[in-house]
């Protein structure tokens, strides 16, 4: 065991390498979908400016409640956004997982061997076992 052979230490530090190894993909992952969810920000954000002045110039000719809706709709925009980036990336992710699930299903040779029948024709076909003039002990010392 890792406390008889004192690897406690050694163990520590090799499970804390592999969960390291295994999280630095999801970190940069997280870390893209932030980057590209500020980016979406930018651009939201110069609509929502560009459209403020266009509903100045042009509040002669626009109503208020066409302007207050298309405001609306266009303050809402950047979380919509944002949900069908994630959602769209989460999709290929899994996509990524199926592909790889079906690669290695369809496209890898089989083991030799794999041909061979799983059962043996003289294994016997029913599972009874019979027991005549048994004794077992755990070790000598003990009844």
């Amino acid at each position: 065991s890792i406390k008889a052979f004192h690897k406690r230490e050694e163990m520590q530090a090799m499970f804390q390498d592999s969960l390291e190894g295994m999280a630095k993909p999801y970190y940069w992952w997280f870390i893209c979908n932030r980057w590209l969810g500020y980016r979406l920000d930018m651009m939201c954000f110069f609509l929502v400016f560009l459209l403020a002045g266009m509903g100045v110039a042009l509040r002669d000719t626009v109503s208020a409640s066409m302007y207050g809706l298309a405001m609306t709709y266009a303050l809402s925009l950047s979380g919509m956004f944002q949900y069908m980036v994630r959602q769209s990336s989460l999709v290929e992710t899994f996509m990524t997982s199926v592909e790889r699930l079906l690669f290695y299903a369809l496209s890898l040779p089989c083991e030799p061997g794999s041909d061979m029948p799983v059962t043996n024709p003289e294994w016997p076909a029913t599972g009874s076992v019979q027991l005549n003039d048994i004794s077992v002990k755990y070790r000598d010392d003990l009844p």
